[in-house]
């Protein structure tokens, strides 16, 4: 159930025309891989992977950096700046709560 929510919501946000089917595979693989040898090789990959899609994330935006026009990123919002600021601290605030409630207390 979980698998379909997951390939849904990245379908829905992020990926809207690819198949569900990529997700679902992609997600089965990895549990495969985690159940048969342990989370400690997918834990491991993740750690050598990570600097690997870190770099290609920073040279992308390092070549994309000449076509970036500021003036798109303007207005951001006809208001004042302090109902921006009001709704990010209420998001703010759930996250933060979340960070509470599973951080450990002793």
């Amino acid at each position: 159930i979980y698998f379909r929510i997951f390939a849904d919501r990245m379908l829905s946000s992020v990926y809207p025309t690819t198949d569900i089917a990529m997700f679902l595979l992609t997600m089965t693989l990895l549990l495969a891989l985690a159940l048969k040898r342990g989370i400690v090789p997918v834990a491991r990959m993740g750690e050598l992977l990570f600097p690997i899609l870190l770099g290609v994330f920073i040279f992308i935006c390092i070549t994309i950096l000449p076509r970036i026009k500021l003036t798109n990123l303007l207005p951001i919002s006809y208001l004042d700046i302090l109902p921006i600021l009001k709704g990010s601290f209420k998001v703010l605030a759930i996250n933060a709560y979340a960070v509470i409630c599973f951080s450990s207390a002793g």
